[in-house]
């Protein structure tokens, strides 16, 4: 027997409310577990107990780098900063370790933080204290030991304020005795030395003054010149992470001028976002639509 057309739609409209409410089921189930884990993990460390100090005006992650060592490979990820560093000497040395940084606004969204990264271990047991391994860096820190030697470490993360900072050893069986402990002190003591922020001076966060498209309708195939315009606080070392999503499709580089192009290649919405991270590592982001139709 065969449904009628309007039963079959009707059907079809059932099957795919059902599946967006297991969709929005799992997804609030996989959202419940997670909260869960991170409540356990706090408790685990017993962050309620974690010092805290001044927070600072940022940190210079596209100059520093520790003595006899160079940086190299920046990116960005949701105001997370990545890079990379190899040593100066022998000139084709590979990379020893990395850094992840976060200059957040407030000592607690550092501390989560490092509390993200503690909750991505997978051992039941703590890791131990930076201070049980006699290492003086941050309010607070953690070390991942690498079971490569004794006292070899895979990954060291901790809190000065309102910047968080993990580094992680790039091939700890290559380098068995790679001095992650003292590399942190030293970006430990860089960010010591960084401007305190004054009672009431508020973050700059928000760097961003215009970000726009010359049209937000095209046909697939236009290039659509930007525009962004950014406040004087803003410094003139900048890096740029674009975002191309929605339906539509296309990518972001930039012309012979040096202007940022968005290059549409197929049809749909483009939701376009731009992260601008400075020299201190404050990350201010932007966002435009631009409706793309087939040619």
């Amino acid at each position: 027997m065969r449904n009628s057309p309007l039963v079959s739609k009707a059907l079809l409209g059932l099957a795919l409310m059902a599946g967006r409410a297991a969709a929005q089921t799992a997804a609030e189930q996989q959202s419940s577990l997670a909260a869960e884990h991170f409540r356990q993990v706090r408790e685990l460390y017993n962050q309620r107990a974690w010092a805290s100090s001044q927070a600072r005006a940022g940190f210079p992650w596209l100059e520093f780098a520790p003595s006899g060592w160079q940086g190299e490979a920046e990116r960005t990820d949701g105001g997370l900063l990545t890079r990379h560093f190899k040593r100066l000497e022998p000139a084709q040395s590979p990379r020893s370790f990395w850094i992840e940084l976060h200059v957040a606004q407030t000592s607690a969204k550092a501390q989560e933080t490092l509390i993200g990264w503690l909750a991505g271990v997978s051992r039941p047991q703590a890791l131990p204290s930076t201070s049980s391994w006699q290492l003086d860096v941050g309010d607070v820190g953690f070390v991942g030991p690498s079971g490569a030697g004794d006292k070899a470490i895979a990954w060291l993360g901790f809190v000065r304020g309102n910047i968080a900072l993990r580094l992680v050893a790039t091939d700890p069986t290559r380098e068995p005795t790679l001095e992650i402990g003292g590399l942190a002190r030293e970006f430990d003591q860089a960010i010591r030395s960084q401007r305190i922020l004054a009672d009431g001076e508020q973050a700059p966060t928000n760097q961003i003054e215009l970000f726009s498209a010359s049209k937000v309708d095209a046909i697939a195939g236009e290039r659509i010149p930007l525009s962004l315009l950014f406040a004087p606080s803003m410094s003139a070392a900048r890096h740029f992470d674009w975002t191309v999503g929605g339906t539509g499709q296309g990518y972001v580089e930039q012309d012979s001028s040096g202007r940022y192009v968005l290059h549409t290649t197929g049809p749909g919405k483009i939701e376009l976002a731009v992260a601008v991270t400075g020299a201190l590592g404050w990350t201010s982001t932007r966002s435009l639509e631009v409706l793309v139709s087939d040619d």
